[in-house]
């Protein structure tokens, strides 16, 4: 991979354009609904670019890190509905213990897919701040995946 100054197929800096990337993608990532489809720009960004092995990897590990985001959020939203649906009997049939138990399982679930996109975030601002230097960095659990994908590119 050139982790050398060049320019991508938009004819912008390699960094810039992996800058780009990544911060709208971490803002869409934070946004009740575009969360889900948050990976989608990374993944054009990645299907267009023809000349920069560098924008590829970096494009395809922000899709990978942030699919995990959007299945972590929609298992989240599931768990979320069914203890919704559970508290409304509960309450309906005047049971506080169902009620108590009830809003902390949407507490804690809410909880964890903040700490999930939080977790995220903070890889994709290292990789941000590794790409606008031109210097590898690979997120973890989602490397090697994005190493594949640059390289089946080339055949």
């Amino acid at each position: 991979m050139n982790t050398q100054p060049h320019k991508s197929t938009t004819g912008m800096n390699a960094n810039d354009w992996v800058a780009l990337l990544y911060i709208i993608t971490i803002v869409l990532g934070w946004i009740p609904g575009a969360y889900y489809v948050a990976w989608v720009l990374p993944l054009i960004f990645y299907l267009t670019e023809k000349q920069s092995d560098f924008v590829r990897y970096y494009a395809i590990q922000a899709v990978a890190a942030y699919v995990i985001n959007a299945i972590v959020r929609i298992i989240i939203d599931i768990i979320v509905t069914a203890v919704s649906i559970s508290l409304a009997f509960s309450t309906a049939t005047f049971n506080p213990f169902g009620t108590i138990m009830g809003s902390g399982g949407i507490v804690a679930a809410s909880a964890i897919a903040v700490i999930v996109t939080l977790i995220i975030m903070i890889f994709c601002l290292i990789a941000l701040s590794n790409a606008y230097r031109y210097r590898s960095y690979d997120i973890p659990m989602v490397s090697r995946l994005a190493q594949k994908f640059v390289r089946m590119g080339h055949r």
